[in-house]
């Protein structure tokens, strides 16, 4: 019956039913009206329905969630992997993350207001003492506060504004110490802080380091498989030192390949609810800006007895699948394991071996295991693209930071070949152990990706046209396929990088839920009995080690945990944070990016280079330098007054009709560059000779 009213309501929407008509449309008719009564009122205890006066009822428009401002000044709310457009007139006195009571006006065009503001999220001010008083300092602003005498004049601190004043000066508390203001790396701390981040460790948790051993007990082995004298290594880059993941690999007599993925047992050492638990949980994810990592657990543990590090014994959860030769998986089998990694092998050592029979020392005996690894990742990557795995194939910058914590050089990281054999293995256990679990019968945390946005995905195509990319295709979003060909038209296109980022856009983010969907990017469709999780990761990512301990109660046989509605309703929770979390660690990186790239061009302030148009907003065009830095150019400063096509994703001079489209190269002269605020702007050159400064790659001037 709860079912068949929310139906009834979604239907109507806007508009709000009286109760017998909502009885009468439910066509319930061994149900008397008292009982539905009762079950009105269930749904109204859950807040799912709301009474807007008398007998007449709607579904609950007020959600409880996080205030975002876009770059462009649109606001909305996030709330239970949902969103919700506000109108800038009604968001009140609202600051990006604040959480907020917000309600829904319009359910068909996704719009609200802001009913209330819950909680102020934390902002930074700096410590000074003014006439012997402790004051928070926020440019023009000042906060009383108290203070330990240990935090001095010049620390950064996150503060609390109160309601209450105390003179002509409103209070504020401590929230969290964030550091000197001239201390090293604080502005990565300052990010972290502003994205719901907490910095560092509790002393509470940190205490709790003390129990944990630095190295594997005896007691340990017991329950586990002993894997210690198997071929077992581990592939990262040159700098890693939380190592989640190794692998194995043995042929058998069937020829078909048996892969074994053995992962970080990290929930043996961190148990569930203790205070090193609760920290991870509420970070959900460790946090990579250049040159510094905040990570979800301490360094005692993600870069010791839990990483899988070389020549030591190490606990782990290990998956062993046996795929035939088309890539089919025949069997497979998860349990508690012990290891001893031989190796901690690189990404660019390994790639010689692969792509140039460059053997480096130490590799010589790994090399038959690696050309085998090899053989088995290219089957199952063209198993998956067959069923539909999307590539959008777009490099990442890696900004490289020195030793005098400096910008050296910006480059593309690639995806090369032993990246990629890491990928494939890794998503090849993600699948088994989500297909397993649900196969059990039990909640767990699922990887999820809904279907593109379909308008979205017809506007690109119809943008992609104008620059002479005419895709004849039929769209259909439930098939990947659709998206697949997309992508192989733009292979040969000049500026191919711009249009693939487009066609990215029309995606859904991928998210953490319980509901026991599919995955659209990787081709994963759950109508054919195909799950998708994130088993790989517990060093790094909180739903990782989430899924571990349903592992953990499944293989000890305790369904009955598993089974108990206080579970199902803790993982959708951790679900859903670790969503919004993973989304603010995006920006995090984001901004740590644009920070150090502002540094990185300070000292070329007046200089002129050579860039390339990637993108338009309604006042401006962002431009990408040779050497990977992007900036804006608002129109303000060229020419001629220019209008926006967003359709066609030109500008149009009024005068010249000069036209600029993406992809253009274009002639700029770098006017500021501003790390605090993490913006870069160009101007126009003038022309006052030809003479442009061509910037290299790894972003010397020349």
């Amino acid at each position: 019956m709860e079912e068949r009213i929310l139906d009834i309501l979604e239907v109507s929407r806007n508009n709000a039913i009286n109760l017998k008509d909502i009885y009468k449309k439910s066509g319930y008719t061994n149900y008397t009206y008292e009982q539905f009564l009762e079950t009105i009122d269930e749904l109204k205890e859950k807040k799912l329905i709301y009474c807007v006066g008398g007998d007449n009822y709607t579904l609950n428009p007020f959600v409880e969630g996080i205030f975002h401002i876009k770059r462009n000044g649109d606001c909305y709310v996030s709330y239970d992997n949902k969103t919700i457009n506000i109108n800038k007139e009604y968001k009140k006195t609202c600051f990006e993350g604040d959480k907020v009571l917000a309600r829904i006006t319009d359910f068909n065009n996704n719009t609200g207001t802001i009913k209330k503001i819950i909680e102020r999220k934390g902002i930074i001010a700096e410590v000074k003492t003014i006439n012997k008083e402790r004051y928070a300092v926020i440019g023009k602003d000042m906060y009383k506060i108290n203070l330990d005498d240990k935090i001095v004049d010049g620390m950064l601190i996150g503060i609390k504004i109160d309601k209450t004043k105390e003179g002509k000066y409103y209070r504020a508390t401590l929230d969290t110490i964030i550091g000197h203001k001239n201390a090293p790396k604080l502005e990565e701390n300052k990010i972290l802080y502003a994205n719901n981040f907490t910095i560092g460790f509790t002393e509470e948790s940190l205490k709790e380091l003390d129990y944990i051993p630095a190295s594997v007990l005896e007691k340990d082995f017991n329950g586990r498989r002993d894997l210690r004298d198997k071929m077992i290594f581990t592939i990262d880059g040159d700098d890693t030192k939380d190592i989640d993941d190794a692998i194995s690999i043995d042929i058998l007599e069937n020829g078909n390949y048996k892969l074994g993925v053995h992962i970080a047992d990290v929930t043996n050492y961190v148990k569930e609810n203790s205070k090193l638990d609760l920290e991870a949980r509420e970070k959900a994810t460790s946090v990579y800006m250049p040159g510094v990592v905040s990570p979800m657990y301490p360094p005692q543990l993600s870069n010791g007895i839990c990483s899988l590090n070389p020549d030591v014994d190490r606990l782990a959860l290990s998956c062993e699948m046996e795929f035939d030769k088309q890539g089919k998986l025949i069997t497979f089998d998860i349990f508690k394991s012990i290891i001893h990694s031989n190796i901690q092998m690189t990404y660019k050592k390994v790639n010689k071996i692969l792509n140039e029979n460059i053997v480096e020392k130490d590799y010589e005996k790994y090399v038959e295991a690696l050309n085998k690894m090899e053989e088995l990742a290219k089957i199952l990557r063209n198993s998956r693209e067959k069923r539909g795995m999307l590539n959008f194939d777009l490099p990442e910058k890696k900004i490289n930071i020195n030793e005098n914590n400096e910008v050296e050089s910006i480059e593309l990281r690639l995806q090369d070949t032993g990246e990629t054999l890491i990928e494939d293995f890794m998503l090849a256990a993600n699948e088994t152990v989500a297909t397993y679990i649900y196969n059990m019968g039990v909640e767990s945390i699922y990887r999820i990706h809904e279907y593109p946005d379909e308008e979205r995905l017809k506007n690109t195509l119809t943008i992609l046209k104008t620059y002479g990319v005419d895709i004849n295709i039929k769209v259909n979003m439930a098939d990947p396929k659709v998206i697949q060909k997309i992508l192989k038209e733009l292979e040969t296109k000049e500026n191919k990088d711009i249009f693939i980022q487009m066609i990215l856009r029309c995606m859904a983010k991928a998210k953490y839920t319980t509901q026991k969907e599919g995955h659209f990017g990787i081709g994963v469709d759950s109508r054919k009995g195909e799950y998708y999780t994130h088993f790989t990761s517990p060093i790094r990512r909180y739903p990782d080690t989430t899924v571990h301990r349903v592992l953990h109660l499944i293989l000890n046989g305790e369904f009955d945990k598993l089974m108990q509605d206080l579970y199902k309703s803790k993982l959708e929770e951790i679900a859903i944070h670790s969503s919004n979390q993973e989304i603010s660690a995006e920006k995090c990186e984001k901004q740590a990016n644009k920070y150090r790239m502002a540094q990185f061009m300070q000292n070329n302030i007046g200089e002129q280079f050579i860039g390339k148009i990637n993108g338009f907003t309604k006042n401006g065009m962002f431009i990408e330098l040779d050497n990977l830095v992007e900036g804006r150019m608002g129109f303000e400063t060229m020419d001629d007054y220019y209008n926006y096509d967003e359709e066609l994703q030109i500008i149009i001079g009024e005068r010249t009709n000069k036209i600029y489209r993406l992809g253009d190269t274009i002639e700029v002269t770098l006017t500021r560059s501003d790390p605090e605020n993490y913006e870069i702007d160009f101007e126009p050159i003038k022309k006052i000779d030809n003479k442009v400064k061509k910037v290299k790659q790894n972003g010397n001037t020349k």
